[in-house]
């Protein structure tokens, strides 16, 4: 349901909507945007191992591996 809403404070109404509770409601909403930046930097990790992998670099991308694999 949550992957609709492209702006996490769109869904503060929607949720009051539901009966949820401002507290509840903001504590998924900062979810959702903690989420969606981990995701972002899973993605960006994941590009930067195949430019690693394509260009054929060297040095310790084992941080890199790690946020890319969770």
């Amino acid at each position: 349901m949550f992957k609709t809403f492209t702006n996490p404070e769109d869904l503060e109404p929607e949720l009051k909507k539901l009966g949820i509770s401002d507290t509840i409601a903001q504590t998924r909403i900062t979810q959702l945007q903690e989420y969606r930046q981990l995701q972002s930097c899973v993605n960006g990790a994941k590009v930067l191992l195949k430019i690693q992998h394509q260009y054929n670099l060297t040095g310790d991308f084992e941080p890199v591996k790690e946020i890319a694999e969770v």
